[in-house]
């Protein structure tokens, strides 16, 4: 007998849910080199419950969620970031099911994220999901899942079919 799994929509964090736009482009620089990552990523780090709300996506995340769907929030955000994620997800007023986060471990965040997604199909039916990298996007597509690409930095969307 065929398990019922519930339907799902996976939201990335940063650069989707969270408008991570202008980090970005501190990050890469006025000329488009990225700078120097361990003092951006320092900086990132303790801005974090400053960086504003994609309010679009999280409308739409409420949209589909008032629509019988689960919202997955699946980040590489590592773990002992948790509490400042949580904050500021409550603040902004997000509305979710579940939040997947890398490990503090060594190692990297694609092999979490993906884990994390073999562990989702399992336990969901995946209607769609919203990411700005085009690496997980082509990941989601080798699973058969729908695929918005929100294009980093520009807020614009496109859909991966």
């Amino acid at each position: 007998m065929a398990r019922f799994k519930t339907n799902a929509v996976i939201f990335d964090l940063d650069g989707v849910l969270c408008d991570n736009s202008q980090q970005l482009h501190d990050y890469m620089g006025d000329h488009g080199e990225p700078v120097d990552t361990n003092e951006y990523w320092a900086d990132w780090y303790a801005t974090l419950p400053t960086h504003p709300p994609a309010e679009e996506y999280i409308t739409l995340a409420q949209m589909l969620r008032d629509g019988d769907n689960e919202i997955l929030v699946v980040t590489g955000r590592r773990i002992h970031l948790k509490a400042i994620t949580d904050r500021w997800l409550l603040d902004w007023d997000v509305e979710y099911d579940k939040l997947y986060m890398a490990p503090d471990e060594d190692g990297s965040f694609h092999t979490s994220k993906e884990s994390h997604l073999r562990d989702i199909v399992q336990h969901y039916h995946v209607k769609l999901a919203i990411d700005d990298s085009h690496h997980w996007c082509d990941l989601y597509r080798r699973y058969d899942i729908p695929t918005l690409h929100v294009d980093r930095g520009l807020r614009t969307i496109g859909l991966m079919a």
